[in-house]
């Protein structure tokens, strides 16, 4: 039963990424000036990073699924903004984090999908985990859901809205 119970949890944590397109084919999300509450919640990701990485250094029953999001700069010649994407299978060693990018970067110069990066706390903007199936942070995710209108939310969405946990933490 434990190896079903990882797959569905690996599953629930990449429907969570592919819920941050807005209802358009890519999970990836452009970060533009004008956004201000995603960069609230990349500086209370900040804040709260201590939380994280004690649950990743030492997770409680029923707790996996950890992921963070990335920013990635965007190209020095031009006003594309930042990119900001997902990456699961994640570890912190030496002082640095590393993990798998989940997103495909759409911004020149970015590593692809599936390469395995090494980045400091600094470039986090979000984070999240499950605990018994239900999401953990993850709070750009939830933010983005519920910038779609009710009406236009589908099933899928309005599924990934339900699992965020009641305290957040």
């Amino acid at each position: 039963m434990r190896p079903f119970r990882a797959a569905l949890a690996a599953f629930l944590v990449m429907a969570a990424f592919l819920a941050c397109g807005r209802g358009r084919p890519s999970p990836t999300v452009l970060v533009g000036d004008g956004d201000t509450e995603l960069l609230r919640i990349a500086e209370a990701a900040g804040a709260t990073l201590p939380i994280f990485l004690d649950r990743l250094n030492g997770p409680k029953r029923g707790e996996s699924g950890f992921a963070v999001k990335l920013r990635l700069p965007g190209p020095e010649d031009g006003d594309a903004g930042e990119e900001q994407v997902w990456l699961g299978n994640i570890g912190f060693a030496g002082g640095n984090f590393h993990g798998t990018l989940s997103n495909a970067p759409v911004l020149p110069g970015s590593p692809a999908k599936g390469e395995r990066v090494r980045f400091g706390a600094d470039r986090i903007t979000d984070w999240m985990f499950l605990r018994d199936g239900m999401i953990v942070g993850g709070r750009s995710i939830r933010y983005l859901l519920l910038s779609i209108p009710e009406e236009e939310r589908d099933e899928r969405q309005r599924a990934i809205l339900a699992m965020f946990a009641e305290d957040g933490l």
